[in-house]
Formats: C-alpha cells, structure tokens, sequence
C-alpha cells in the first residue's frame, strides 16, 4: 500500500535497519517493532534477550533467531542526520506506523467478515480449493463468476469474459490475433493470480507452463 510504501522511503533515509527485517513492512510484527523502536536512539538497551522476548510476545515464527535478526539491525548502513531532524524522522515514524497499525487492523476484520461469508456459500469451498490460504482471490472469483451454472457454458466464455483469450482480427487476407482489452478487470486479476499460483503449487501446471517457456513463449 502507498503509506507502507511512504514509511520504507522515510526510513531508507536515516534508518534502513528494519526494513526487511521482518517479512513485510506492514506486517503487525513490523509495525509493532517500529512503535517500540522508531529510531536507531530507541535501540540502545535492546540486546538479544530483550528482542527474544518481543519475539516471542508477537508469536514471531520465522526460522530467523533474535541473534540474526539483532545482527541484520546492527550491521545496516547508518544514517547521519542531525538531533532536531532525527526527532523530526522519528515522530513522522510514529505517526505513520500508527496511521498503518489501524489500517492493518481494519483489513484484517474485513478479510475475516469476507472468509465468513466465502465459507457460507455454497460453492464457498470449490473456490476455497483454488488457493492455498488465500480469502480475496477465492471471494473474488466467486463474486464475479457468480453462482449461475449456465453463465459459462464452456471454459472460452469465461476466458473470454476475463481478458484471457485472444481476439481475432482480419484484414483482407491477414489474420492475426489481439490482446483482449475488453473484458471484466476483476476477474482478469483474479485468474491472473490463479494462474500464477497454479504454477507454483500444481505439478501439472509446473509442467505445462516450463513446456511454454521452453518454446519461446514469455511469462
């Protein structure tokens, strides 16, 4: 999101410690790291115990230990600012992480109002199964595929309908094919994404796309 992306600007230019020190920015372990340490000043009596017990606090998980993680902090190039700017840095810090931490909050309850109803459905599970962990992608395809069985009849429609097939074009004796511009945004992302996962996850999809990009085609 832009403010994340406000808040790593801001801390690249006098404390890029903590960025990538947890795995996104905008992660509540993140922020919760930056509202206790703001700035490189708020650091000094943190040693390897105490940020064990942050850790251990925000049910870290990640297979880093403190002593890594205090060595990625301690080892990032260190900003020269001055006392007045410093305090200047650190309080637009506070309040963006702040700002972010409501933010997060409130996307959070929004994805899990959007699971509950994913899982009433009753076709909540079938998309379910399309991604691993993933509640947007799922709701998303169901919201604008929609519950009617007959609205695409054969897999061309929906292809079609979400920017995924071709559009034939012709002039005179020249046949070719053209990106579809035309088609339903949401749903293009959203098989965009299934796609991409699929890749990842389904052996049968692994191979169909390495067979695609051995024959020269691009991602």
């Amino acid at each position: 999101m832009a403010l994340a992306n406000q808040l790593r600007a801001e801390l690249e230019r006098f404390w890029p410690g903590p960025v990538g020190m947890f795995s996104d920015l905008d992660s509540p372990i993140s922020l919760a790291f930056l509202a206790r340490y703001p700035s490189p000043q708020d650091t000094r009596g943190l040693g390897e115990k105490r940020l064990a017990g942050f850790l251990k606090a925000h049910r870290y998980t990640n297979r880093k230990t403190a002593a890594q993680l205090l060595e990625r902090l301690r080892s990032a190039p260190a900003g020269h600012v001055g006392e007045r700017e410093l305090a200047a840095r650190r309080s637009i810090v506070m309040r963006l992480v702040g700002t972010l931490q409501v933010m997060v909050r409130q996307i959070a309850e929004l994805e899990s109002e959007i699971a509950q109803g994913l899982d009433a459905h009753p076709d909540g599970a079938i998309f379910r199964s399309f991604f691993r962990g993933s509640v947007i992608c799922s709701a998303t395809l169901l919201a604008e595929i929609g519950d009617s069985r007959a609205r695409y009849p054969h897999r061309d429609a929906i292809a079609a309908d979400g920017g995924h097939a071709p559009v034939a074009a012709e002039s005179g004796k020249r046949k070719s094919a053209k990106f579809r511009w035309a088609c339903n945004k949401r749903l293009r992302k959203a098989l965009d994404t299934l796609a991409h996962t699929s890749c990842q996850t389904n052996p049968w999809a692994a191979d169909r796309y390495a067979h695609a990009r051995s024959r020269g085609h691009s991602h």
